[in-house]
């Protein structure tokens, strides 16, 4: 690691070396873009909660219990519409995490580049 000769601490091209490295080798990994992808299962979920409680609705109004049909629907839909909101929203964090590192990166890009 470079540092700095007068003070100690680590210079700008270390730090944007590193960061380099830790964003390269993270899309070589399996679970690359995973900010996207819990998005896209918070959202598969609410819907299919959804469709869960409506056909659950259907066959129990075949069975001719529809007011108990009708409320487990509901239940069933409004439960999976809510946990897919902290789904969701963990995914923008990540999402947000990564846009933020990539602003930095370039960031140290530039002060380095300054530097020279």
């Amino acid at each position: 690691m470079e540092t700095c000769p007068r003070c100690g601490r680590v210079t700008a091209k270390t730090k944007a070396a590193s960061i380099t490295t830790a964003i390269s080798s993270d899309r070589s990994r399996p679970f690359s873009n995973i900010g996207e992808k819990l998005q896209t299962v918070a959202v598969i979920s609410a819907v299919g909660g959804t469709l869960i409680g409506i056909v659950l609705l259907i066959v129990m109004a075949v069975a001719e219990m529809l007011l108990a049909g009708l409320l487990a629907a509901l239940v069933i839909a409004f439960l999976s519409w809510i946990s897919a909101f902290a789904l969701y929203g963990f995914g923008a964090l990540i999402v947000q995490s990564k846009t933020q590192t990539d602003c930095l990166y370039e960031i140290l890009q530039r002060l380095d580049e300054k530097e020279e």
